[in-house]
């Protein structure tokens, strides 16, 4: 394809890139964290003592006034702070990952951002390359690709330029390759025919940009107790207020200002800090186990989880192969137990062996690429500090 028909194309077909939502303002995030119920009830609380302060001319009530709006805003700079790092980070990883793609133009292999690419571009593809697009494999030399991303399939699926039915199913078309998977063995070349929100992984994002969100346990939970909250305390200021006009002791001021005062002292004005705290504990924890959360109240989903149903390829597993036993003629060994310091003769011929007779390939963005088995032993020859490096391999 020529340059200026790619340029054509790109106008007509648009730039090959998911549509994500519009990230979220600082404005937004937070303003956010006022419209907790809990927050209503405490502003509230904090408009009627202030009113209170401005009738009686009494300090002690400006005080109040103070530390309970003291208590709000302090609450939510916690929780925005957290979310504001949540969200960079997030938006950070994403322009880390756009990706590049060789492409032929005007007859001349370049490599280009893969936004660029358009509907018959021709992809030259190798080991560790991540498809930037869906296409048609048109021709291929032993290439396998890692679709696990897309059907769950621990494998590498061989590819190849053979027919398949119009109606066989993502995992059965062996002449397809796919956006977001990696190539693991192998070279070719595919001929893209669907770009950004029309690729598979573009289908994926646009289902899951319509789901609405919906509060979380955690967030129910504090609505209702908010709405208790303000229930009984509505409910203490109308019976003070009865009280003190039937026994006629206090002025209509008064017995209003006394009401008031035993309301506030029914709110909690410490709790948001204590859950907003807990919770940004909680995200602090998970991140130390590369675990990033966008939203606070996320946390406490994972706590309320008592089953979770999913497909173990790559969410509870890493959808790798591994070492797990050496077995030699003359012993067999747990792979965890063999370390430079550990190893025997036999234990370190295999080690050689493992990683010496072997086709995997280093790439630097996926580490060790290739067929599955391969991998893991040269992973594991690696990892047990077998010295690779002082040999050369052939072929």
């Amino acid at each position: 394809m020529s340059s200026r028909e790619a340029e054509a194309r790109l106008s007509t077909y648009g730039p090959n890139q998911l549509i994500g939502t519009s990230p979220v303002s600082a404005l937004k995030l937070l303003l956010d964290e006022f419209r907790s119920p809990l927050i209503f009830v405490l502003i509230g609380a904090t408009a009627v003592l202030l009113g209170v302060a401005l009738i009686t001319k009494e300090a002690d009530y400006l005080i109040d006034t103070g530390l309970i709006a003291l208590i709000v805003i302090l609450n939510a700079c916690l929780g925005f702070t957290q979310n504001y790092r949540a969200n960079r980070g997030i938006e950070s990883l994403n322009r880390l990952a756009a990706p590049s793609a060789t492409v032929l133009r005007d007859g001349v292999a370049e490599q280009v951002n893969a936004e660029v690419l358009v509907p018959g571009d021709i992809v030259l593809l190798e080991e560790g390359s991540r498809i930037p697009a869906d296409g048609r494999v048109i021709s291929g030399i032993d290439m396998s690709v890692d679709e696990s991303a897309l059907t769950g399939e621990s494998l590498p699926v061989r590819k190849n330029t053979e027919t398949v039915s119009a109606d066989a199913s993502l995992a059965e078309r062996s002449s397809m390759a796919y956006s977001g998977t990696v190539v693991m063995r192998g070279r070719g070349r595919m001929l893209v025919s669907r770009t950004g929100m029309q690729t598979e992984v573009g289908g994926i994002a646009a289902e899951v940009q319509t789901a609405e969100a919906e509060p979380t346990i955690f967030q129910r939970e504090v609505g209702h107790l908010a709405t208790r909250i303000g229930w009984a305390v509505a409910t203490l200021i109308c019976i003070v207020v009865v009280l003190q006009l039937l026994t006629g002791d206090l002025s209509l001021l008064e017995t209003f200002i006394t009401a008031v005062a035993l309301a506030v002292a029914a709110v909690p004005e410490g709790l948001p800090v204590v859950l907003t705290l807990a919770l940004a504990f909680g995200t602090r924890r998970m991140l130390e186990r590369k675990v990033l959360v966008r939203s606070l109240p996320v946390v406490e989903i994972v706590g309320a989880a008592e089953v979770i149903c999913t497909d173990k390829t790559g969410t509870i597993t890493r959808g790798r192969m591994t070492m797990r036993k050496v077995a030699t003629l003359w012993e067999e060994i747990d792979a965890d137990d063999i370390t430079p310091n550990t190893q025997t003769e036999p234990s370190g011929v295999s080690l050689l062996v493992a990683g010496l007779c072997n086709n995997a390939q280093w790439h630097p963005e996926h580490g060790y690429v290739g067929d599955p088995t391969e991998t893991a032993l040269i992973e594991f020859a690696k990892r047990a500090g077998a010295p690779l490096d002082q040999y050369e391999r052939t072929g």
